[in-house]
């Protein structure tokens, strides 16, 4: 891709992965993203960083924790909508300490 990156989008849903692999091309595959094995395939054992944006806050969570404990990749980002909920509380304790400060500020 542009500037030397390499980017791949995985997708569950057959359907939507027809659609837009017609932009992506060869840069989307289908399977289920919070899996290792698909993980795996997708290159996440060699990513800079991995972003989970599923529709689902503790999805993202759980990918970027797998990825941090079995790729042992430190930089992931996840997805997390719901403010307040437990969830965004575990989000907190997996990110760096600096970064709980910076979101913590008003």
């Amino acid at each position: 891709m542009a500037g030397g990156h390499e980017v791949m989008l995985i997708e569950e849903d057959r359907s939507k992965v027809d659609t837009l692999s017609l932009e992506f091309h060869d840069a989307i595959m289908q399977g289920n993203g919070s899996t290792v094995e698909v993980l795996r395939e997708a290159g996440a054992n060699r990513a800079d960083v991995v972003v989970a944006t599923t529709g689902n806050d503790e999805d993202n969570l759980v990918i970027c924790q797998v990825v941090k404990l079995m790729f042992l990749r430190p930089r992931t980002i996840a997805r997390v909508t719901i403010l307040g909920t437990k969830s965004f509380s575990l989000a907190l304790e997996w990110m760096p300490l600096s970064a709980q400060r910076r979101s913590s500020m008003p």
